[in-house]
């Protein structure tokens, strides 16, 4: 950042015009000489001076806070760099039928996430963030987007690529996940698209709310169809917070009413693993408008946690076959899970965003040469629906057991067991690891 000040030009013109004046003012002209060339070297003097300081660059401390940070003195700078990888391991074993139904199913090993994020903010007012994702060999765009913040009345602004905010776990880092993936109703959330979004907390963050208008956009932001577009919404609210975030009660309520890309508009599924195929597919349905309504709610009591979402989508369906005997299609999922930590450890919360936060042990593991880290044990019970009328895109109903070890805040391994329940066809098992780390 560099800012030149120029010198004053003319500064014999200068002198000269102050001469006149202390002589109108009777001052006798050597008082008048000496003063003025004393002034002058004075204010050349002060200007150097300046000149010097702005010319030097920005001073950055660097230091560690679940990641690389760099900040000004005044804090006027702040940037993040960092990046997270999610290995999994994949072990799975299924009826014929399911196999049959599905298409095949193998073991397997997979990168979920490998990306790299450059995020800061500028000049106090401008922020922003871009991320990209290298798993399975082909880089895209996730999070790319620059916004402002603390404006009055508003509060923030943001436009670019990024996530719609649309419940719980459609907008918590998915490095923050109690289990390896999200639950059997993300298969309804938008995730990300570009556009623009106001968001903001309230009454002492015990109130969030995030609003946008979204274009529909392929992995790198980019689309030439003016027709696929939505509009989604987020108001959340922490009714408790005692303890420093130890005990809280979180509610919230979700809503988008979308545009389906080419008025076809489908869901699908797997059975919470990355490593398998799809179970679940409603194939294109004829549809011009689609309605997703989302509710959300969480309780944390010192290690326990209770966890549940539920999501319904209704399709308006156009005239095409079939489907003419029905005005909608109404699909729904939900799921429902509890946590408890082995060690003096709990969840955290994000007040600002109305999101789950980091889990961060109260002893790193191996820190003074025995601690454990933290331990956590989970369920969950999710189901999705996808049958309604002549829509036919199955039943899964899913059990997830899950071991959880957080080694330090940014390195974990979780253990995953999975009891995957194919409606009137049959069971799928799998035992499925990954290993976390971010920076």
């Amino acid at each position: 950042m560099n800012i030149k000040l120029l010198r004053p030009p003319c500064n014999k013109k200068l002198k000269r015009m102050a001469s006149w004046c202390a002589l109108a003012m009777g001052l006798p002209f050597s008082q008048i000489q000496a003063a003025g060339d004393n002034n002058f070297e004075a204010l050349e003097s002060r200007i150097a001076e300046l000149e010097n300081r702005l010319d030097e660059p920005t001073a950055l401390r660097a230091y560690w806070r679940e990641g690389l940070r760099l900040e000004s003195e005044d804090r006027s700078f702040l940037f993040r760099f960092g990046g997270r990888f999610q290995n999994d391991w994949a072990f799975i074993s299924a009826d014929d039928d399911v196999e049959e139904s599905v298409g095949g199913i193998s073991d397997g090993t997979k990168f979920r996430r490998a990306r790299l994020y450059f995020a800061g903010e500028m000049y106090d007012h401008i922020y922003f963030r871009t991320e990209y994702d290298f798993a399975g060999g082909k880089p895209g765009f996730r999070d790319v987007y620059a916004g402002l913040q603390n404006i009055p009345v508003v509060g923030n602004i943001r436009a670019g690529r990024m996530l719609e905010p649309f419940n719980m776990e459609g907008t918590t880092p998915n490095h923050y996940f109690t289990f390896i993936e999200r639950g059997l109703p993300s298969a309804f959330y938008p995730f990300r698209n570009s556009g623009v979004m106001l968001h903001n907390h309230a009454l002492d963050r015990r109130m969030t709310w995030a609003a946008g208008l979204f274009m529909h956009t392929d992995e790198f932001g980019d689309s030439d169809d003016d027709s696929k577009y939505s509009a989604t919404a987020r108001l959340t609210g922490l009714p408790w917070y005692e303890d420093g975030g130890k005990n809280w009660f979180h509610v919230g309520v979700s809503g988008s009413r979308r545009k389906p890309d080419g008025d076809a508009y489908s869901v699908s599924a797997r059975p919470e693993t990355f490593v398998s195929p799809g179970f679940l597919d409603t194939g294109m349905l004829p549809s011009d408008r689609v309605y997703l309504l989302g509710a959300e709610a969480v309780l944390s009591s010192g290690p326990f946690s209770l966890q549940a979402e539920l999501v319904h989508a209704s399709a308006s369906l156009l005239e095409s076959g079939e489907l003419m005997e029905s005005a909608s299609a109404d699909l729904q999922g939900f799921y429902v899970y509890a946590s408890y930590f082995l060690t003096d450890d709990h969840r955290t919360y994000n007040r600002s965003s109305g999101a789950l936060g980091r889990v961060i042990p109260a002893r790193n593991f191996m820190s003074n040469g025995r601690a454990p880290g933290a331990w956590e044990i989970a369920a969950r019970y999710s189901e999705l629906d996808l049958n309604d009328g002549a829509v036919e895109g199955g039943n899964l109903r899913n059990i997830t057991l899950g071991l959880n070890w957080y080694l330090t805040p940014n390195t974990r391994i979780t253990w995953n067991y999975v009891r995957a329940d194919l409606k009137d066809i049959g069971n799928a098992d799998i035992a499925q690891m990954r290993l976390w780390l971010d920076f």
